[in-house]
C-alpha cells in the first residue's frame, strides 16, 4: 500500500489520501485534480476526498524514469525515451 502525504500550512499533516498498490513516483495537481504515475498506471484521483476518478495501465513495463506535463485537456508521459 502507499499513501501520500499532505502538508498544510508549517505543519506537517500524515493523511492517507489515496491508497495504492504500488509506489507513487511522479504525482501533480490541476485544479482540484490529483494525477499520480503509479507502477504501470496514470491514475486520476480527487485532490480533496481521494476518490479515484480514473486510472489506467499505459506502460508496458515497471519503469522509475517517468515524468509526465498536464498541458490543457492534455496529458504528455515520458518513460526514459518513449513519449505517449
Amino acid at each position: 500500500m502507499c499513501c501520500m502525504c499532505v502538508v498544510g500550512g508549517r505543519k506537517m499533516m500524515y493523511k492517507c489520501l489515496v491508497e495504492l498498490d504500488s509506489p507513487v513516483l511522479r504525482f501533480k495537481k490541476s485544479g482540484d485534480i490529483l494525477y499520480v504515475i503509479s507502477g504501470k498506471e496514470l491514475i486520476k484521483a480527487n485532490g480533496n476526498t481521494g476518490e479515484i476518478l480514473q486510472r489506467a495501465a499505459i506502460f508496458e513495463k515497471d519503469n522509475r524514469t517517468r515524468d509526465f506535463v498536464i498541458d490543457g485537456d492534455t496529458i504528455y508521459c515520458r518513460d526514459f525515451c518513449r513519449l505517449y
